[in-house]
This record gives C-alpha cells, structure tokens and sequence, in this order.
C-alpha cells in the first residue's frame, strides 16, 4: 500500500511538473509573441510592413505610436526629418570644355508619399549620401554643359541652380526623396580663370562708371540749356515790357512838348457838339474888369 502510494505521487508530481513547465513555455512564447506583434514608430517616422512569408511590401504604411503586426512581419522605420547632405567637391564640365569643383548644400527628406520607392531602391538605410551624391554630379553636369564658365560663375549662376535643382528634385521624387533646396555654396574654376573673371568685373565697372559720368555730364548740359532758355524767356518778356513802357512814355513827352496848355473849347459826342469859346470869352472879359 505504502509503496503504491508513493508511486502514485510520483506520477502526480511529474505530472504537474510537466504541466508547469508547459506553462512557462507557453508563457514564454506568448510574450515573445506580444513583443514581436507590437512596433512602436516614433515621431516623424513611418514604418514599412514587409510580409517575410509572401516577400512583398505593404502598401499601407505604418503610422507613428503603437502597432499590432502579425508575428511574420518586419517593420523597418524610416527617418521623414529634413537631413542635411553636404557635398565638397563635385566635379563637372563646362560647354567650354572648363572644370569645375562646386560646393553644394542639400536638404532633403524621405517622401511620405513615395515611401514604398524608397525602401525598393535603398532599403532601410537612412543615410544615402553616397548615391545622393552621384544623382547631384550627373544633375549639375547636365545643366553646366548648357553654359560656358564665365557665365556659371557671373550672370548665369543664379539660373544654373534654379535648373539643376528642378532637375535634381525630379530625379530624387521617382526614388521617393523630397528635394527641400539645392544651395551651391561655392564654385572654383582655377586660378586662371578667376583672375579673367576679376579683370572683366573690373573692366564691367570701369565702363559703367564711364557711362554714368557721360550721362551725368548730359544731363547736366541739358539743365543748363533749358536755365539759359528760361532766362533767355524771361528777359525777352521784360524787354518787351520796359520796350511798351518807353514808348509810351515817350508819346506822352512828344504830347507835352507841343501842348500849348490851352483846354479844347469845343467837346462834342453822338449827340452834338458844345462850344467853350463864349464862356472862355465872357470869362476872360470878366477877370479883364
């Protein structure tokens, strides 16, 4: 009896033992699960869902916070923040067959859009500088081919970077990166042909301080033309009043040097005639007595 009893709680303590350790196993391999089914994407990130049992990439995103994944699937998080590549020297040609080494700046970023591009041609890496930088050489060769160095380093520059961005930024997009802006920082085309471009700058400036001086000196003359004429005016006017004043100054002299100073005796109108002569007579017969 004593021996069957212990036999019996032998078999229940294995038993149990089994059934504990299958606990834990099962526990274990539900949170192993738990963790594989929740992905946490951080802020201005998104996640790519890539089925490893069928190989292919989820058209639907996986958006910032928590998420439920089935325990199959990988989620690769990609950085969406503006990255800063900087590139020192990109070597490119010229349509006078001059080199030129250029300094350029781009801020760009993983397009939410185009993401599913992006991970096709560049996987989960977020730092693609190195192929960034291939894509910026051909972009900026194609535009400088259109100009010579004279014009790339003076006039023109302005409008080789609004090219080459438009160009670059096409290019980018179809690989699923946004192109934010192209700065061309800097620009070196040798000594020779720096010290060419100072002697034109000079000469530029010589010919515009040569025009602005000519114009000036014009435009001075036409001024002292259009005074003369305004005081030329002016005079004419006062000689031809001084000219009316004399003459008739003169005429009233001429009037007086042959006046008598003797009144008229007779005054008439459109009504008739009237004669002084009797009343100056009778007056003057008067002051006789």
């Amino acid at each position: 009896m004593s021996e069957e009893f212990t036999v019996h709680s032998k078999k229940n303590y294995a038993k149990k033992a089994t059934s504990g350790i299958l606990v834990i196993i099962i526990g274990v391999v539900l949170v192993f699960l738990a963790i594989n089914m929740i992905v946490s994407v951080p802020a201005n990130h998104l996640g790519i869902r890539y089925n490893a049992l069928s190989g292919g990439v989820s058209d639907e995103p996986v958006e910032e916070g928590l998420s439920i994944k089935a325990p199959w699937d990988k989620v690769y998080v990609l950085d969406l923040r503006v990255q800063l590549l900087s590139f020192d020297e990109i070597s490119v040609q010229t349509n006078d067959s001059q080199w030129l080494d250029s300094k350029i700046q781009l801020q760009i970023r993983i397009s939410r859009e185009n993401i599913n591009q992006y991970f096709r041609k560049y996987g989960n890496k977020n730092d693609v500088s190195d192929m960034v930088a291939k894509t910026t050489q051909q972009a900026l060769e194609t535009t400088t081919t259109q100009y010579n160095v004279m014009d790339i380093l003076g006039a023109s520059r302005a409008e080789v970077v609004n090219l080459t961005e438009d160009l670059l930024s096409s290019e980018l997009e179809s690989d699923g990166i946004t192109l934010e802006r192209l700065i061309l920082v800097d620009s070196d085309a040798g000594q020779g042909v720096e010290d060419a471009i100072a002697r034109e700058a000079i000469a530029k400036k010589d010919a515009e301080t040569a025009l602005y001086l000519q114009e000036k000196a014009e435009a001075e003359g036409q001024a002292k033309v259009i005074e003369a004429q305004k005081t030329k005016e002016a005079n004419d006017i006062l000689q031809s009043s001084l000219s009316e004043n004399i003459l008739r100054q003169m005429e009233i002299d001429r009037f007086y040097a042959k006046w008598d100073g003797v009144l008229p005796k007779v005054s008439g109108s459109a009504q008739g005639f009237f004669d002084y002569s009797s009343i100056i007579s009778d007056s003057e017969v008067a002051n006789d007595n």
